[in-house]
């Protein structure tokens, strides 16, 4: 889904597939869907990160080798190793 990133204080660092750049207070980034889009922001500093996606949706996150699951009922949130996936058919009769 796409992304918009507000910096609101500070001067946080945004890695996209582009390469890495410093923000400002005031910078708006917007990541667009899928793999172009991917990004990771590392303070210092506040930012305001603003989507809407369609529910369920899935993030992958390449740095720590997790899938994350969002149903959109908060109690249904959940981050997956890869290492731990199992075939389709494990558990079916």
């Amino acid at each position: 889904m796409e992304e918009w990133l507000l910096v609101l204080d500070g001067a946080p660092s945004l890695r996209t597939p582009s390469g890495t750049r410093e923000l400002k207070a005031g910078d708006v980034v917007c990541f667009p869907p899928g793999a172009e889009g991917a990004h990771a922001v590392a303070g210092p500093g506040r930012v305001l990160i603003l989507s809407q996606g369609p529910r369920p949706s899935i993030a992958v996150y390449p740095d720590s080798d997790k899938i994350g699951t969002r149903t959109g009922e908060e109690h249904d949130t959940r981050d997956f190793r890869r290492g731990d996936a199992v075939d389709y058919w494990d558990g079916e009769q």
